[in-house]
Formats: C-alpha cells, sequence, structure tokens
C-alpha cells in the first residue's frame, strides 16, 4: 500500500486482506491505499485480524550532555542513560501531541544516551507541511538541575515505511558538579579549675582586654567607635598587617593541666560536602580525657550525661555531648596504634596513631549560603587530654 487517508487501525485477515478496523465498522483497502466501499459487507469484524501490519521506518536518535550548550552533538559529549522517551501518532498531522492522540511506546535510554523505535508504519508517505507521522517526547528521568538545550518534544515526518528517522535527538546541559569545601580551624586553650583560659587570660566572652594583644577579633583597623583597633594582633609575617593568630610562646602548661581543643568546621563551598569525617591525632604528651564532659547535655536528650563522655561537639545549632566508644552514635576515640582506617576506610589522619585519635563523623554539610545560613553549615567539635 502507497498510501491512505483513512484514519483506522490497520490489519490482515488470514486470507491477506487489508482491512482499516474503524471503532464501529470495517474497510477494505486495495493495494494503493483506496477504500472499497465504506463500510464493506462481510462477515469479518475487528476481532478477525490476525496480523497486525508493521512497517520498517523507525524513530530515534540520542539524549546527550551538551556541554557547551550550542544545540549540537560535539564529539566528546556523552549521552545520558535513563531518560525516558516516548512516541506519539501524530493522527492530525499539525506536529502537537492533541488529547486522544495515542502513545505508541516508551524507551528508557541506554548507557550512550540512545533509544530508537522501530517497527512503524507512515500513516502518510509524503513531507512537508501537513504530513507529519510521530511526534517524539521526553517524559522523564532527566538529571536534576539540567537545562534543555533543544525542544524537548520533536516531530517526525517520515517519507518512506522503510526510512531510518535518526533526528530526534535531545540536549540537556547538566549542573555542573560543584566544588565542596570545608574550612577546618583549631583553637587550643588551657583549662584551670574549669575556667577556660588562654596565656592566663579569660577568654569565655571573646572580649576586647587592653592588657591582652591576642583577644581581639575585630578586623577593623581603625575599629568603629568603642572597639579596638586590630592593631593588638602581632604582625607575625612583617608585612606591615594585623594577623588572625593567637598567642605564641605566650605561656606555659605543667603537667596535671588540661588542655582543650576546638576543631570549628564551616562548609564554605558551592554545594553540599557529603560524607564528611574529621579525625584529629591527640597531641603527644597529652593523655585523652573521656570523661571530660559528662556535665552536658547528651544528642537527642536534654538530661545530663552520666558515664564515658569525652567529646562535645556544636551540631545544628546545638551543643551535645558524645561518648568516645564505638556505640553508634557520631564519635570515637580510638586508644593508641589502632588504625582509624580499619573502622573508617579512607579516612585520612595525617600521621600515625601514636598517642590516641579522634574521629567524628559530621556526615553531610551543605554548603553555607549567608552568615549563620543554613545552621547545619557549621559547629565545632571537642575534646580535652591532661598534661602527662
Amino acid at each position: 500500500m502507497t498510501n491512505t487517508t483513512e484514519n483506522a487501525q490497520l490489519a490482515k485477515s488470514g486470507d491477506g486482506t487489508l482491512w482499516g478496523l474503524r471503532s464501529t465498522s470495517v474497510v477494505k483497502f486495495d493495494g494503493n491505499g483506496n477504500v472499497i466501499g465504506s463500510p464493506v459487507t462481510t462477515t469479518v469484524q475487528a476481532f478477525d485480524g490476525t496480523e497486525c501490519v508493521v512497517g520498517n521506518a523507525s524513530v530515534g536518535d540520542r539524549v546527550w550532555n551538551d556541554t557547551n550548550g550550542d544545540g549540537v552533538q560535539d564529539a566528546g559529549e556523552a549521552g545520558i542513560a535513563g531518560v525516558t522517551v516516548a512516541i506519539y501518532r501524530d493522527i492530525n498531522k499539525n506536529g502537537v501531541i492533541d488529547t486522544g492522540e495515542p502513545k505508541l511506546a516508551t524507551q528508557v535510554t541506554d548507557a550512550n544516551g540512545n533509544y530508537d523505535f522501530t517497527g512503524l508504519l507512515p500513516h502518510d508517505r509524503l513531507t512537508g507541511s501537513g504530513h507529519n507521522d510521530f511526534i517524539v517526547k521526553v517524559e522523564s528521568g532527566v538529571p536534576t538541575g539540567a537545562t534543555n538545550t533543544t525542544p524537548t518534544v520533536k516531530a517526525a515526518d517520515l517519507s518512506s515505511t522503510t526510512e531510518d528517522f535518526n533526528n530526534a535527538d535531545f540536549g540537556y546541559r547538566l549542573p555542573a558538579a560543584g566544588n565542596p569545601n570545608v574550612l577546618l580551624v583549631k583553637r587550643i586553650t588551657r583549662v584551670n579549675n574549669n575556667t577556660i583560659t588562654k596565656n592566663g587570660d579569660n577568654l569565655a566572652g571573646y572580649i576586647d582586654e587592653a592588657t591582652n594583644s591576642y583577644d581581639d577579633n575585630i578586623l577593623d583597623n581603625p575599629a568603629p567607635v568603642g572597639k579596638a583597633d586590630t592593631n593588638k594582633w602581632v604582625d607575625a609575617d612583617n608585612n606591615g598587617e594585623p594577623d588572625l593568630i593567637g598567642g605564641i610562646n605566650g605561656g606555659n602548661v605543667r603537667p596535671g593541666d588540661e588542655i582543650e581543643y576546638t576543631i570549628y568546621y564551616l562548609s564554605t563551598g558551592d554545594t553540599t560536602a557529603n560524607n564528611v569525617l574529621i579525625c584529629d591525632l591527640v597531641p603527644e604528651n597529652t593523655a585523652f580525657m573521656p570523661t571530660a564532659f559528662n556535665s552536658f547535655p547528651t544528642k537527642n536528650t536534654s538530661s545530663l550525661a552520666s558515664g564515658d563522655r569525652g567529646i562535645i561537639w556544636q551540631h545544628n545549632g546545638v551543643i551535645e555531648s558524645l561518648t568516645s566508644v564505638r556505640d553508634g552514635d557520631t564519635a570515637e576515640y580510638l586508644f593508641p596504634g589502632i588504625d582509624p582506617t580499619t573502622n573508617y576506610p579512607g579516612i585520612k589522619c595525617d600521621g600515625s596513631n601514636t598517642n590516641g585519635v579522634v574521629v567524628v563523623k559530621l556526615g553531610n554539610i551543605p554548603n553555607a549560603t549567608a552568615p549563620g545560613t543554613p545552621n547545619n553549615s557549621y559547629g565545632f567539635i571537642r575534646f580535652r587530654g591532661r598534661v602527662k
């Protein structure tokens, strides 16, 4: 059959006669696609069709990562797997999926982004305006954040029952992978009689003390009215500008003194930092204190902790105490000689565990989008050691 304008489902009866099965009647075609009678008086009904009529035409191509966004498949641009593409019959040939126009099939793109609908029979073997056969549409499975660089619906106008129409390609520009980054700052203080001190001065309120050159956290110079200038910060590198550092050789510790170590973290990248592990070696000549924070609230409860509470953290804006044993919470102290990679494959501690190590699982830390936002983009980890 060369051509027909009849809107009917084609089928063959057992004797090879070609039929058009309408919703309420049956028509017969000659070899040129002309209707013979309307309808044909016959005992053949729609359910008598024993062989579906299929063609040898195909429609397909590729869904790909258009890295430069130009809408053209360039060499080296990879396909996108897992995208669902559907093909529709364009009954009225207008290039638009109208109500009632059937979806014939769907396919999911393979590892190379390819798809191909085969066995198609065009209903109009002419080309040009008003002779469209099929419509292909991307329906789902596009990676989150991807932007299309080509139309997501394309018409397929076939000129023969054997045409391989391979121009139905779809380009998407995938979002950049992102650059996670976590900043760490470690502060060391001496603890005497449970009063946090640094070089003998109380820093609990982080106030400006004229007699102490190291407790000023104002970076303005000159400072606003009522604030101290940053010239109280030492110029460690002699470049004429004060440096944001703590005191150097400003005091001594003695055996029996308690040293508190605080590691502040902030996710400053442009995407979430995933599966973050903090590993901190306990300094030599100090002994980890496994019960240093027994008086702090425990994780997930407002009651005070008891027993082995050697680590605290600030997470989601809340300070909680954590056990230093492997019991399912987010922190653990490993005794000297234990390789941290045994329990945490891939972790890097920048040295051997010769004096104990503290490991805290921070998990996924979203990147900060503004100061203090979100509140789980920053926090701290704290533990103590006693000078041997």
